[in-house]
């Protein structure tokens, strides 16, 4: 007996059978030189009592997309950007839903640091990172 799929089953299965003998690809652009694990800091340079002081931060480049978050008391602060063949950072922002800030990043990076400023409507500081692993396997 033979049985025909119809509707979101047989498509599912046709999905998975036609993806089976394909290579899947890697859409997250080209690996780059800054790629890899870095730790640093935000610091605060001028702003309102509530603004963060200090505090310990984490990121991953990989193909030049940086990313990280840290959690600060019931409040996570996530930050992203593009680094570009030259170590600047384009589009460096962070958002901390929580109290409702967010702001821009600014800054560059070298085989070994990344240092910039940060700054929002209430605050701005200084963050720095220091490079822990290549991107590399």
């Amino acid at each position: 007996m033979t049985r025909i799929l119809c509707g979101k089953a047989g498509a599912l299965l046709g999905a998975v059978l036609f993806l089976g003998g394909c290579q899947a690809l890697d859409l997250g652009g080209e690996p780059g030189p800054y790629d890899g694990r870095w730790v640093g800091r935000f610091t605060l340079s001028i702003g309102e009592k509530r603004c963060l002081r200090r505090i310990n931060m984490s990121a991953e480049v990989v193909n030049g997309r940086m990313s990280g978050s840290v959690e600060e008391g019931k409040s996570i602060i996530r930050y992203s950007g593009r680094v570009d063949d030259d170590g600047n950072l384009v589009r460096g922002q962070f958002i901390q839903r929580e109290y409702g800030n967010e702001g821009v990043m600014e800054g560059t990076f070298t085989q070994i640091n990344g240092s910039g400023t940060w700054q929002n409507k209430r605050c701005q500081g200084k963050w720095t990172l220091r490079r822990v692993s290549t991107g590399q396997s």
